[in-house]
Formats: structure tokens, sequence, C-alpha cells
């Protein structure tokens, strides 16, 4: 151990916003490691997609979702697992409104419930997408697809389903920020 040595703190902040969060983390890694051109690009991108994005939403309603296990559980608009942070980011409208419980994992809900509120979009992330070997791995699609209870679902039914890359769930940096933004972007618009 040293005791000497400097401690920089980066984690992100309690209570602030997730994209001021990151930016500030890769602007205070640019100035660490003498990179700040490349913080810079990757911030300008970062908030690129988060305009992209916005612009190209119109207000619909937006179910976020969590699959794992071969169980579909509900992420919480703003203090969900890395999905809750969007709605508040691009100013999304809830089709469920119920706060989280388990800020990691989503919470249990059912695919009724669900259908119930009709979200107009759904955004899912795979979390066994990006495990290698999970025993009886169901893919998010597919487990959307095979719901009789969702069928009707005017997401499912117009097609309006995001599904993340699943590499999203284990790196949740700007760039995995960045690509999902402008992934919505792109669906939104189409």
């Amino acid at each position: 151990q040293n005791p000497d040595a400097a401690v920089i703190e980066i984690a992100p902040r309690q209570g602030e916003d997730q994209a001021s969060e990151l930016i500030r983390q890769v602007e205070i890694l640019g100035q660490i490691f003498d990179r700040e051109a490349e913080a810079d690009e990757l911030v300008a991108a970062f908030e690129s997609a988060i305009d992209e994005a916005s612009d190209a939403y119109d207000g619909s309603t937006v179910a976020s979702l969590l699959t794992s296990g071969g169980k579909i559980a509900y992420v919480a608009p703003v203090t969900g697992r890395s999905l809750g942070v969007l709605y508040p980011t691009l100013g999304l409208v809830p089709a469920i409104e119920q706060t989280a419980e388990d800020t990691s994992h989503g919470d249990d809900i059912s695919v009724e419930a669900i259908a119930a509120a009709n979200p107009d979009w759904i955004i899912v992330m795979d979390r066994d997408g990006a495990l290698a070997n999970v025993e009886g791995y169901v893919p998010a699609a597919e487990l959307i697809a095979g719901s009789e209870a969702l069928a009707n679902v005017t997401a499912v039914k117009e097609g309006q389903i995001i599904y993340v890359d699943p590499n999203f769930y284990l790196t949740e940096d700007i760039q995995s920020y960045t690509a999902l933004y402008q992934q919505i972007a792109e669906a939104f618009a189409a």
C-alpha cells in the first residue's frame, strides 16, 4: 500500500444526472491519460446520439423490460437498472408507472400487466444474452414473441421493440449508451 498515492474518485455521484456523470467521468479520464481530444470526441458523439433520439421521439408510451432466466422483468423509469435513465434523458413517457424495487435485476411483472399497459414501444435488455453458457437460455425476442398475452400489444403488433445489444449489460459505458441512443434514434425515426 502507498499512503501517498493520489486517489481520484470518478464513480457516479448519487443523485446526479446519469448522462452528466458519464460525461464527467470521460472528461476526467481524458485529463488523467492526456487523451482530452479523444474524450471530447466520445462526449460529442454521446450528446449527438441523445439529441437525435430526443428529436426522433414522438411522445409514444414506452415500457422497458429485462429478460433473464426465461422470465420477463420490468425496468422502472428513472430508477430501474440501466434502461431507467432513458426516461429522463430522452423525456420518454412511461407506459407503466411503477417505482423500482430491484434496481439491479428488474422487478417482477406479469405479461398481463404489460399487455394492460399496452406500450407503443418496448425496449428490452436480454441479460442472459450477455453471459456465456447460460443453461436453458431463451432469447428475449423468443420470450416476447412466444407470449400470447403480449400478442395484441401495440409495440409487438407494430414491431416497435428495441432489443439492446446484450453486451450493454456488461459495460454500460459512454460508448454503450451512445450506441443505444443511436439505435433508439434509428428505431423512432423509421
